[in-house]
């Protein structure tokens, strides 16, 4: 999955700390959306950091993956895009425990352009492997799991397994049927059940359920499905 940077300035943006603070309950269920100032190449099921910039301390508030691709939005006179986005994590930029700074960032990738309030550029794939390892050491940081009630319910779960894609693609398949009359869900259990590993079995099994419309990357994604799984799909 690609991964995407959006910025954050509270000072200049109608999503103020107020704003910010109030959806911390909102993490696991609320709906969150974003504007974009670029977005080529961002698509349902891709991964992005918010990142606070401005005044007081600034870096990575949020992460999380998009659940919609980007719409258009106009407000006025004012034509733009939106995406929907389902967080995963949460910080308060004056949290004790700290985030991952913007002085960090800029440090570790020098390349990407942090100091402009641009939301929708995509890391390339070295910037995203780098950004990847630091969040996993600023992770470690928390002991114990104890993220102060900022870090979404589904992240302490399993990730979504064989039982999970054969019940999707029973429940998205039913009383479906291809060009030859042969019930789809026969076509999945077939295509899964050739896999060798669990992965290329979960695949398998939604395979056709990828063609519903409503069951896109990132609805695969709210579901549990892991992001390898989900790729290699998109693929």
């Amino acid at each position: 999955m690609n991964t995407f940077i959006l910025k954050w300035n509270p000072e200049a943006s109608p999503y103020s700390l107020i704003d910010f603070q109030r959806d911390f309950p909102k993490l696991e269920y609320g709906g969150f959306s974003w504007k974009l100032e670029e977005s080529e190449g961002l698509r349902s099921g891709d991964n992005f950091f918010l990142v606070k910039t401005g005044k007081g301390n600034c870096g990575v508030v949020m992460k999380g993956f998009f659940i919609s691709d980007p719409f258009p939005v106009k407000n006025g006179g004012d034509s733009s895009k939106k995406v929907n986005l389902r967080p995963t994590y949460m910080f308060h930029p004056d949290s004790p425990k700290g985030i991952l700074g913007l002085n960090d960032l800029k440090a570790a990738i020098p390349d990407f352009p942090w100091e402009e309030d641009i939301s929708g550029r995509r890391l390339s794939g070295q910037q995203t492997e780098i950004l990847g390892l630091m969040w996993d050491r600023f992770l470690e940081g928390y002991e114990n799991g104890d993220y102060d009630g900022i870090l979404a319910d589904r992240n302490r779960r399993p990730d979504a397994g064989i039982d999970d894609a054969v019940a999707l693609a029973s429940e998205v398949l039913y009383d479906r049927e291809d060009s030859n009359g042969e019930p789809l869900i026969l076509k999945a259990l077939r295509s899964g059940l050739s896999g060798t590993t669990s992965d290329e079995k979960i695949r398998g099994f939604l395979l056709d359920v990828m063609s519903d419309p409503e069951w896109d990357a990132g609805a695969l994604r709210e579901k549990g499905f892991n992001e390898t799984v989900v790729e290699s799909l998109l693929a």
